[in-house]
């Protein structure tokens, strides 16, 4: 094996680092948000079965007998899950979402290490990545394919702390090792965990080429190239096959979805085939996971909130979503989840091509790339592209709803509340908080579509919105709006202009919300940064608000 050389190591390390930071984050934050629908699939199934049996044995003051039935909820592929294992689940989730959460105090440590000079004090701000990465398997041992590259992450860090720290491991220098982190986390880790978010046909292929490979890694020698050689051709090709087949599923389905769209026959055959081809795996279980994320926050239109109700309960309410937007929705997805499968194989024909060369010409005489070569391309190419799908994943899976209310002192007195409630329902407000409103939009009225955005140039984002609810009182203005299709989120928010009995204005906002498109997706934690900034602005141009003629009270 030929040696890497200085822009070989600067780009292993900057592959590396990227790994240490972001690969078990983003890949178990997919898993989490695929699981979510399962949980709550369970919770509404057993509401209205199971726990009326516990109820019953309760009331009978007698336990539930041995050879009684367990609570069960039926989940993808009729795969069904207990009580016990409901529970399993939860604490599953819980861990991964702790692991999630402490991951940086593990992964800066180990970054770090990677820009100091080999030896003691680098191999030990390794260690605590390496105990880390020891949790990742036992949190991820309930499914097989997960466990299998969560099992990789230990030998990463092994190699990563022996590299490091500068000890020549089973007698490996320096080189070897550093690659060793780098296959594991990109090909072992990342690779198989995209397969296993994807749900993809002939997944089980490609670990057993990851696991030749490192076989290959401890044989050494020419016996070691050679089983190499052939983990490298099995780990290809099961990544290739893999991949083609998603893709082509995922084309068919989108395929059948626009077809039985225009036909107007949409049926729950090509419902089911439309979810199973989607790529990364969204997590679109059957009809009881959707209810349960509508009953976890307001739905998008087709199913936007009734206002009467929101008011009342005071939580979000929904109305069906129209069968040909689901179908359209669902063509989408799968547009991308082919597109997305085809440009992954298209990246592993070529990135995969040179590691096979490499491996047969450690071998053979035939012509192949150095090392050095191989991890600015091979190396860079399939790390690049694994974090890419790794954050579509993430991204593209179920995203959480929040709801956050804000309250503002705007002024004081009966002149104060007029001025706001008037720039409130005829949009001044957002105009001036950096919001572009239609000119021709009327002042505000239950059933208005008001079109706006915001941004700047080509960052400028559509914003529709229809007004469900308007009050206008003498205390008291407000008005409702939900998101309608297009909008940055799902969602609805109420604006509140209150006139205290001693005068004081406040302005108060409840913002419901879901990322919808990417870029909200992406934002993640930013986004209730972004949208505190958003109220605060509201908040200014409402105090400055001038007076003008206030619309009629009701």
């Amino acid at each position: 094996m030929d040696r890497l050389t200085g822009p070989g190591w600067t780009a292993l390390h900057i592959v590396v680092a990227l790994c240490v930071l972001l690969f078990v984050p983003l890949g178990l934050g997919a898993l989490t948000r695929r699981r979510r629908p399962i949980s709550r699939t369970f919770d509404q199934q057993t509401s209205t079965n199971g726990q009326h049996q516990l109820t019953a044995s309760l009331n009978d003051e007698q336990p539930p007998s041995a050879n009684s039935h367990q609570p069960t909820a039926a989940l993808n592929g009729g795969q069904r899950v207990s009580t016990n294992g409901h529970q399993k689940l939860l604490a599953s989730v819980n861990n991964e979402r702790l692991i999630v959460r402490w991951w940086p105090a593990v992964a800066v440590p180990a970054v770090v290490a990677l820009v100091l000079p080999r030896g003691v004090v680098a191999g030990v701000l390794c260690l605590p990545y390496l105990l880390a990465c020891l949790t990742v398997p036992v949190v991820l041992r309930r499914e097989r394919l997960v466990a299998f590259a969560a099992a990789c992450l230990p030998v990463a860090a092994v190699g990563l702390v022996a590299e490091r720290g500068g000890i020549a491991l089973f007698g490996f220098p320096a080189g070897v090792l550093g690659l060793t982190a780098a296959h594991f986390h990109v090909a072992g880790f990342g690779a198989l965990l995209l397969l296993a978010l994807a749900e993809a046909r002939f997944r089980l292929v490609a670990p057993v080429g990851v696991a030749v490979v490192g076989a290959g890694f401890l044989i050494g020698g020419t016996a070691g190239d050679v089983v190499e050689l052939v983990g490298a051709g099995v780990l290809t090709a099961g990544l290739w096959l893999a991949l083609a087949v998603r893709a082509r599923d995922a084309t068919r389905a989108e395929y059948a979805t626009h077809a039985s769209q225009s036909a107007g026959t949409g049926n729950a055959a090509d419902t089911e085939r439309g979810t199973q081809a989607e790529l990364p795996a969204r997590a679109e279980h059957p009809a009881g996971a959707r209810q349960g994320a509508r009953a976890e926050g307001p739905a998008r239109t087709g199913h936007l909130a009734h206002a009467d109700e929101s008011a009342r309960t005071g939580q979000p309410s929904h109305v069906e979503e129209p069968a040909h937007a689901e179908h359209g929705a669902r063509g989408e997805r799968l547009g991308r989840a082919g597109s997305g499968a085809w440009w992954l194989f298209g990246i592993s024909l070529v990135t995969m091509s040179l590691a096979l060369l490499y491996a047969a010409g450690q071998v053979v005489d035939i012509p192949h790339l150095g090392l050095t070569w191989m991890v600015l391309t091979h190396g860079v190419l399939n790390a690049g592209a694994v974090l890419v799908a790794l954050v579509v994943a993430w991204a593209g899976g179920e995203q959480p709803w929040s709801e956050h209310t804000w309250s503002h002192r705007i002024g004081a007195g009966r002149g104060r509340f007029e001025a706001a409630s008037v720039a409130l329902l005829s949009w001044d407000m957002h105009r001036r908080s950096g919001a572009w409103v239609d000119p021709g939009t009327p002042p505000a009225t239950p059933g208005l579509r008001m079109l706006s955005s915001l941004g700047v140039g080509r960052l400028r984002v559509a914003e529709p919105c229809e007004v469900r609810e308007v009050v206008r009182q003498s205390d008291r203005t407000v008005m409702h709006y939900v998101a309608l299709p297009g909008h940055t989120f799902n969602g609805d928010e109420r604006f509140s202009v209150l006139l205290a009995p001693g005068g004081e204005v406040r302005f108060e906002i409840t913002v419901r919300s879901q990322p919808s498109l990417l870029i909200a997706r992406l934002a993640g934690p930013l986004v209730p940064v972004a949208q505190w900034v958003f109220i605060a602005r509201c908040a200014a141009a409402l105090r400055t608000a001038e007076l003008a003629a206030a619309p009629a009270r009701t």
